[in-house]
């Protein structure tokens, strides 16, 4: 039997208190009747901070990430900010693990409703689609509350916390912060059994040696186990299941040295951006020589 995050356990207030989030019951109403999702009490301030939102009619749940809305009578593909759940309808992809869930709570809860939509500093992405957080009013202890959908998908376990595409700061981290709660206790679609150990590949001296992937400060360790120092002047790194590219400038590693090449809202130096790239169940590094040539490979 599959395992979701419906109500709190021994287990979930563990992780909790790990990963420094209170998390609580909140009863959303679906097209089945109540059903009780997990949230995180310092999510429940972020309705106060939005000064600009709307009201939608959802017309259609085209999958757990997006919708098609009528924004005053005109029909709108809406793509919610910071979740990316498993594939259903994907052309080219067969229907991915847990996709079937995702898209039935999106169904369940969203179908036919009146939604509050809010936006982010980026309006669309690159298909057009326009970029939205929703908001739902859910029962809390006989309270009234406001809860963003995109946290409340991702905390459950219904989709990874989707940062390759940036946004508020502040809210990737804490989309990053509900994703460690289903990913630590196994929920959800990070229940899937692991199919493939860890995997490296290498042709020479210098190789991708680690991701860490787990922090709010990621990074790349480019290792040269060779004799002889290394120009990694024009080399570049490649994050395949985002197409990221970080690029080196005039750079001596010599043997027996690594450099690290950071990532994410923490970090501080060789950055390759201030925000998250590596932060997925199972990710794929690249690492190429100035000629473009494939040198190493990483996969977790």
């Amino acid at each position: 039997m599959k395992k979701t995050l419906t109500i709190l356990t021994l287990q979930a207030i563990f992780a909790a208190m790990i990963l420094a989030l209170t998390l609580v019951p909140v009863r959303v109403e679906t097209a089945g009747g109540p059903k009780d999702l997990t949230y995180a009490t310092e999510f429940f301030d972020l309705w106060n901070g939005v000064q600009n939102y709307t009201h939608a009619k959802v017309i259609n749940v085209v999958d757990g990430d997006t919708l098609l809305v009528s924004i005053d009578g005109v029909e709108t593909t809406l793509r919610l900010i910071g979740i990316d759940t498993p594939e259903t309808v994907h052309p080219t992809k067969e229907v991915e693990f847990f996709g079937i869930e995702a898209s039935n709570l999106a169904k369940g809860v969203l179908s036919d409703k009146e939604i509050i939509i809010s936006y982010d500093w980026n309006p669309t992405d690159v298909y057009g689609r326009t970029l939205a957080y929703v908001w739902l009013e859910v029962e809390f202890y006989g309270f009234k509350q406001y809860v963003m959908y995109n946290l409340l998908g991702v905390i459950n376990g219904y989709g990874r916390a989707y940062l390759a595409f940036p946004f508020d700061e502040k809210l990737m981290d804490l989309f990053a912060q509900a994703q460690d709660i289903p990913r630590t206790l196994s929920l959800g679609l990070w229940s899937e059994p692991e199919q493939e150990e860890e995997e490296i590949y290498f042709d020479g001296p210098v190789q991708i040696a680690y991701i860490m992937a787990d922090s709010l400060d990621e990074y790349v360790m480019i290792y040269n186990i060779g004799d002889k120092p290394v120009n990694l002047k024009g080399w570049q790194i490649l994050a395949v299941s985002n197409g990221q590219k970080y690029t080196f400038d005039d750079l001596i590693l010599e043997p027996g040295m690594a450099v690290h090449v950071h990532s994410g809202p923490q970090a501080s130096v060789n950055v390759w951006k201030k925000s998250y790239i590596w932060r997925n169940k199972k990710a794929e590094g690249r690492l190429f020589d100035s000629s473009g040539n494939l040198v190493s490979v990483y996969s977790y």
